[in-house]
């Protein structure tokens, strides 16, 4: 299975399945994918995409972000989107040791 997902335009489209899970289990392959913006998808791309059931869009993007560049699966009949924004402006850790907690704080906060 491929772990970075090539479609579209998208620079950090991963596979989250493989991964250790409570009670031994792992996490399934092609059904919850994290990436970023979602744009340049062709048909072929987001035929991809339904064929496997990833009809789901949640977009962690600031209101400022989502306006500057607009979600590509937003305006598509067979996905549902929400808009549920992580951040209020401040920005979050770029290494690699500090995103974990980066996002444990901004939960937090929530």
């Amino acid at each position: 299975m491929l772990r970075h997902i090539p479609l579209g335009n998208m620079n950090n489209l991963r596979d989250l399945g493989g991964y250790p899970a409570a009670g031994g289990r792992v996490t399934a392959w092609e059904r919850l994918l994290r990436g970023d913006n979602p744009t340049g998808l062709t048909e072929k791309d987001i035929e991809w995409l339904v064929d496997r059931d990833i009809t789901t869009v949640i977009d962690l993007r600031s209101e400022e972000e989502t306006k500057r560049k607009p979600d590509q699966l937003a305006g598509e009949t067979d996905f549902r989107y929400f808009h549920a924004p992580m951040l209020g402006g401040e920005r979050m850790p770029n290494l690699e040791r500090d995103v974990g907690r980066g996002y444990f704080q901004v939960l937090d906060r929530k």
